[in-house]
């Protein structure tokens, strides 16, 4: 097992990019020294189940920001800066920072769009089988909503669906041919 410690103390790492070698550097950020000014999405939905996730997971991908004077802008994961303000409000002790990439303004624009627009949501087929298997591990409808961070509601309608391809054995083979659009 790997020694904690170790990671917890790491402040910045260098990295590379796909188009060559560029100085990336990783390290926690205070919130307030972020800003948001511009983004290509301009409707941020499901903070408060993002929020939720982030709090009981962590923060499993870093956002992007750049520099601007004193400041930081956030390049790319706008809804997780948000969901960590949201969270700072409430546990200001524990979220009073964020793991960033600090890059830099190229191509901004563009690389917003591609990050919202590469990202794909899972098939039916693969969102069947994997609340089937977390049923079969024994979790209840509350215990999955919670470690989905979503509302047990919205769980309770997806398990509609999985009881009946399981009543129906046929919507299987129409769920294997379904992808996402």
């Amino acid at each position: 097992m790997p020694n904690l410690r170790l990671v917890k103390n790491v402040n910045s790492q260098v990295g590379t990019q796909d188009k060559g070698s560029v100085k990336l550097t990783i390290k926690d950020i205070p919130l307030g020294d972020i800003q948001i000014r511009e983004n290509v999405r301009k409707e941020y939905k499901d903070i408060e189940e993002l929020a939720e996730s982030i709090r009981q997971h962590g923060l499993l991908q870093p956002i992007t920001v750049y520099e601007a004077g004193d400041l930081y802008l956030v390049k790319t994961g706008h809804r997780r800066f948000m969901a960590s303000q949201l969270l700072y409000k409430k546990e200001p002790d524990r979220f009073h920072s964020i793991r960033c990439i600090v890059s830099d303004a190229e191509n901004l624009s563009v690389i917003q769009l591609v990050e919202n627009v590469q990202r794909e949501d899972l098939s039916q087929l693969d969102l069947y089988n994997a609340l089937s298997s977390l049923w079969d591990q024994g979790m209840t409808l509350k215990q999955i909503a919670e470690a989905m961070g979503k509302s047990e509601g919205f769980i309770k309608v997806l398990f509609v669906g999985v009881k009946e391809v399981n009543n129906t054995p046929e919507l299987l083979d129409s769920l294997e041919g379904y992808a996402p659009a």
